[in-house]
């Protein structure tokens, strides 16, 4: 017998999480699930809308601010961009005019409605958010600060004669089943040679001789491989590698060009801060100046950053499932959950490719994943499959940027 009222808060679009929530057991038995807003603004819209739609007259919903706001976008295109713009663009109309019809309140709690995160009396229920911590994610251009989704907490409260019993904490789960982000690929003259410049300057292990490994929360490895043509014009990608004050940036730079980087001038003004330089084979990076917002949570590799459009940062973000932390002007960037550095296309225009890019990605399914199906939904999303060679197949983003799926691993 189902008996009780569950209530879930902050749901954010986290599929995995929620699937998790409906079945332990205390809400499994319970007779009334209230979800109580901002069900979601996050990266899985559509799915959580169908397994709450599962639910049938079990569950209640009440619209959240951040609800409000994906109807907004999707309806009139106005409002702050970011998490609310990309969540309209997942869903279908339909999905939006449901989510426009909820109602702020809800009755069947034991008061006669259930107000969202108020306790009024010892009868009504205090949410608990489901996420908890919010994140600067300001551009170069700082010009945005809003909330995202970091760490799981406790989400559901059970009314039990008036108490209020927290009872489930949710693990994040977002990214166990997609294609994981194994390496960053150069494609060298001189690997073993360019392998040596990176290693030292980055401070990096070298598992073997092309091969780095991070010693940070960076999460993808950086192999050198041999190029299969001479460089031809700025590659799509490069490094911007952050730096703590002006002498660390200096100090930085001195040490990039005693291993054998050089300056180079690809039209910076002097009033910019950062300072552009070329590896020994010629590739850009920069070293950004200290007290830049938009990376001042990462790590020595702030950002990889790309010559791409807004479609291609849409791409990355699904077939990586990485939340997207910018999205404005169409500029985006998507960064790992786990950390690490931000993945960034700076928009039109976009330079004309050259050839086979230098830099591309290596990704692969989870050991127990399918390389065929994940293949299938990555040109769902707007992949082309290009070669299959050995144990990996070559595709391009929307943009025509080369990367790799390797086998399962």
């Amino acid at each position: 017998m189902q008996t009780g009222v569950v209530v879930l808060s902050d749901i954010h679009g986290v599929a995995p999480a929620l699937a998790a929530v409906l079945a332990e057991p205390e809400v499994v038995r319970a007779g009334r699930i209230v979800v109580t807003g901002d069900i979601t603004a996050g990266p899985q819209p559509g799915a959580v809308l169908a397994m709450l739609a599962e639910l049938g007259d079990r569950v209640a919903l009440i619209s959240g601010n951040a609800d409000r706001a994906v109807v907004e976008h999707a309806r009139t295109g106005r409002g702050p961009a970011g998490m609310a713009s990309w969540t309209a663009k997942q869903l279908t109309t339909a999905q939006i005019d449901f989510l426009a019809a909820l109602p702020d309140t809800t009755s069947g709690a034991p008061s006669s409605t259930l107000p969202r995160r108020r306790r009024r009396s010892c009868k009504e229920v205090e949410i608990r958010p489901w996420w908890s911590g919010c994140v600067s994610t300001c551009s170069p251009r700082q010009r945005m600060l809003r909330r995202l989704p970091t760490s799981p907490g406790r989400c559901v409260n059970r009314l039990r004669r008036g108490r209020r019993v927290p009872t489930v904490t949710v693990v994040d789960t977002r990214t166990a089943r997609t294609v994981r982000l194994l390496a960053l690929c150069f494609g060298a003259n001189d690997p073993v040679r360019l392998a040596r410049f990176w290693a030292d300057f980055l401070g990096w292990e070298q598992a073997d001789d092309v091969t780095l490994i991070p010693h940070d929360d960076t999460g993808f490895q950086i192999r050198f491989i041999p190029a299969e043509a001479p460089k031809v014009g700025p590659n799509q990608v490069h490094f911007d590698l952050t730096s703590t004050s002006l002498e660390d940036q200096r100090s930085r730079v001195a040490r990039a060009v005693e291993l054998g980087a050089q300056h180079i001038d690809i039209g910076q003004r002097p009033e910019e801060g950062h300072v552009v330089l070329a590896d020994p084979e010629g590739n850009e990076f920069c070293v950004i100046e200290p007290g830049n917002r938009f990376l001042a949570e990462c790590g020595l590799i702030g950002a990889l950053a790309g010559d791409g459009t807004q479609a291609v940062g849409y791409f990355w973000a699904k077939a990586l499932d990485w939340p997207l932390v910018w999205d404005q002007d169409e500029e985006t960037a998507i960064r790992s959950p786990h950390g690490g550095p931000k993945l960034t296309w700076g928009g039109p225009p976009v330079l004309a490719k050259t050839g086979k890019n230098r830099l591309y990605f290596d990704l692969a399914p989870p050991t127990d994943g399918d390389l065929e199906a994940e293949i299938d939904r990555l040109v769902s999303l707007g992949a082309k499959r290009l070669d299959t060679t050995g144990d990996r197949v070559t595709m391009a983003d929307p943009d025509g940027n080369e990367f790799c799926v390797l086998t399962p691993r």
